[in-house]
């Protein structure tokens, strides 16, 4: 549990938003900003990307769903200049699903 609610939000925040997006952005910067944050290819690369990683070993389509939240936690790293409070939102996010699969989805 601490690794899914602490270690993977700060390891997938750490190469996602904080290295690739960075990177992505150096090569096609947001041609638009929304709230603040930089809304543009890079972005939408680096979610495609996150939601890639989460596809499970069977190759279960509904995991592809990591896109929007990966495109909400890169705009959250846009307009903050920081991956904080996509890391915390991320570790959130992963309590938040564990519930509902011990609960809901049962």
């Amino acid at each position: 549990v601490l690794l899914t609610v602490v270690g993977a939000p700060i390891v997938e925040e750490l190469f996602f938003r904080g290295f690739l997006l960075k990177l992505l952005e150096e090569r096609w910067p947001p041609k638009r900003r929304i709230l603040g944050g930089g809304v543009g290819l890079a972005l939408v690369l680096s979610a495609a990307a996150f939601a890639l990683i989460h596809l499970p070993k069977d190759g279960d389509p509904r995991a592809l769903a990591t896109f929007f939240p990966g495109l909400m936690f890169g705009w959250m790293r846009s307009a903050t200049g920081s991956i904080l409070a996509s890391t915390v939102t991320h570790g959130a996010s992963n309590i938040l699903i564990r519930l509902l699969d011990l609960t809901v989805l049962r």
